[in-house]
């Protein structure tokens, strides 16, 4: 059910970051809003059930590098990335950073409800 699960959007277009907060809710998800991966660092606390969606590309840290940063940590909460621009080499690196979808900006509203119920369907209930 995707009242049981947060997830945490990551975005530095503020108009993308309230609009996919705003289909996310629509769509019955908590959803989270996060500027910037520095922002999501010092502010978000992880929980059970939480599960993350990306921007690749932002300035100063993109998504790749906060994912990192949140592996090493230990934290294996599953994680949609989301392109403007994609190409076989961030395909490759997604794959083997281990995200369950990789999905390119602006997403048609079929592969982004796909992709929230792959990204559920990866997180343990909270």
């Amino acid at each position: 059910m995707p009242a049981d699960h947060r997830i945490h959007i990551v975005d530095d277009d503020a108009s993308m970051l309230d609009s996919t907060r705003i289909l996310l809710t629509a769509l019955g998800y908590q959803a989270l809003g996060w500027a910037s991966p520095l922002d999501f660092l010092e502010r978000a606390t992880l929980a059970a059930g939480d599960c993350l969606l990306l921007d690749i590309r932002m300035p100063g840290m993109g998504g790749f590098e906060l994912l990192g940063l949140l592996r090493a940590r230990g934290e294996t909460v599953p994680v949609v990335l989301v392109t403007g621009h994609c190409d076989d080499a961030i395909i490759a690196h997604a794959q083997a950073v281990g995200a369950v979808r990789l999905i390119e900006k602006p997403y048609a509203i079929v592969t982004f409800e796909e992709a929230m119920r792959a990204l559920i369907t990866a997180t343990p209930a909270g």
